[in-house]
């Protein structure tokens, strides 16, 4: 078997005529959170919208991935929009509210301690949102290739080709919006990126989400507290010494760069539901496959087949070793493998890690945010800098009406990885490319023509 990159020969098919299934002034390719949120903000702007996902829901890695973080509180217009609904209906839970008692997540950084609400009811409100705004919706359906009108400067993208149970369709619109979280639509179109990967190469692993029900949560902080285990490591290092762990789980955490965090993990890195004796539990694959799922099937596949290798030893230690586990089971693992890492698309201007340590200035700022340092490893109190997004990150350079959304905006490996992974971020950056796509259909220009002079906070 061989990989795209060495291709065995050619296959050449005749020409074929795709019909224009969909004519429609914005279209958004992929509906995690940033295609939510730029959908929903270019309907709300006046433009007829159409919203293309490859699943059945929209929400991406926060609903179909089974990673429902609402986050620590309400971000941006759109976010806070869904916060408050999922409130509404008793869809949000605060994890220390509901499971005072347990150490799983109390004093831990990161996830832990936040909201989180049930990903299925989460879908079913981003699509009531969705449906009032007047965005239509085109589920299962795969983006496949682009079609580019040259310009004399940069091109244009006409329509989009895509697959569904209807076949091989076209669908052209005015204005595109990159949410793919893989920059997929700016490579189909020819627009410049970056391969995924630091400056040595290595890319950050990708995960996989599953759950465990039945755990009794009260014997397991029990044990914990009273065995003087709250990381299991003790639990784990019996285990090591059985047999009972294969190498790639709970491995002890280098300290040279915040990645590092996904690359082994000395405890059990969970977090409890809304669902009593339910567990939310990260698979990460081992950093040294470092693996290029967002461009090679092989190493996509290789990433869904280990992760569940993994997944399984790690529910049998927890039965076996760990008291609370004993009468639990494996309840769910995510369809949808989590991605970390995809190309990085070049924009007008690529935020750096040096533009956010630096607290840099834009006149042209479209997000106001703050991020602690994640580079400081000196275990204290990390700064907090305030950084901005310009807006001529969202601009996919070579193409004119080609927005970005999401981790498919213009940032470099460090600063998307420090300051850009998260529910609400994601959702905000997405508000900026469908206001941007709203606001250049009503002016019938160029989202490149379209000044920006307030940034969102």
């Amino acid at each position: 078997m061989t990989n795209g990159s060495n291709r065995r020969g050619k296959i050449v098919l005749p020409a074929t005529e795709i019909p224009i299934a969909i004519e429609t002034d914005v279209i958004v390719v992929g509906g995690g959170p940033s295609g939510f949120g730029a959908a929903l903000c270019a309907a709300r702007n006046g433009a007829d919208t159409l919203l293309i996902e490859r699943f059945g829901i929209p929400g991406g890695n926060i609903t179909v991935g089974m990673m429902p973080c609402a986050g620590f509180g309400p971000i941006g217009i759109v976010h806070n929009e869904f916060w408050e609904r999922l409130e509404k209906e008793g869809y949000l839970f605060n994890i220390k509210t509901l499971y005072p008692n347990n150490p799983l997540y109390h004093g831990s950084p990161g996830y832990y301690g936040m909201y989180g609400f049930n990903p299925d009811t989460g879908a079913c409100i981003m699509n009531q949102m969705l449906e009032e705004a007047g965005v239509k919706l085109l589920f299962r359906t795969l983006l496949v290739d682009a079609k580019i009108q040259e310009g004399a400067g940069e091109d244009n993208i006409e329509a989009v080709i895509v697959e569904n149970a209807s076949g091989r369709q076209a669908i052209k619109g005015k204005i595109f919006v990159d949410a793919t979280g893989r920059g997929d639509l700016v490579a189909r179109a020819g627009a410049a990126f970056k391969e995924p990967g630091d400056e040595n190469g290595c890319i950050i692993p990708p995960g996989l989400m599953w759950r465990m029900s039945g755990v009794d949560l009260d014997r397991l902080s029990d044990y914990q507290k009273n065995q003087n285990d709250p990381k299991l490591e003790k639990a784990m290092k019996k285990a090591r010494v059985s047999g009972g762990i294969p190498d790639e789980l709970y491995r002890p955490v280098p300290a040279d760069t915040y990645a590092a965090g996904y690359k082994g993990h000395p405890k059990l890195d969970c977090y409890p539901t809304g669902e009593s004796g339910e567990l939310t539990i990260w698979q990460d694959a081992p950093h040294e496959w470092n693996l290029n799922c967002a461009q090679n099937a092989e190493d996509a596949t290789r990433a869904e087949v280990g992760l569940r290798r993994l997944i399984i030893a790690e529910s049998k230690f927890l039965k076996n070793h760990v008291p609370g586990f004993e009468k639990a089971w494996v309840s769910g693992i995510a369809p949808l493998l989590g991605i970390r890492e995809g190309r990085h698309p070049i924009g007008e201007h690529i935020l750096t890690y040096d533009d956010i340590r630096n607290q840099r200035k834009f006149p042209d700022a479209a997000i106001r945010r703050s991020t602690r340092d994640q580079l400081d490893f000196s275990g204290g109190n990390p700064k907090v800098f305030e950084f901005e997004i310009p807006y001529r990150s969202f601009l996919a350079k070579k193409v004119n009406n080609l927005l970005l959304a999401g981790e498919a905006v213009s940032f470099e490996h460090h600063a998307l990885f420090h300051s850009m992974r998260s529910f609400g971020m994601s959702v905000q950056t997405g508000e900026v490319a469908g206001r941007a796509a709203g606001l250049s259909v009503q002016r019938n220009i160029n989202p490149k023509e379209l000044k920006w002079t307030e940034p969102l906070v």
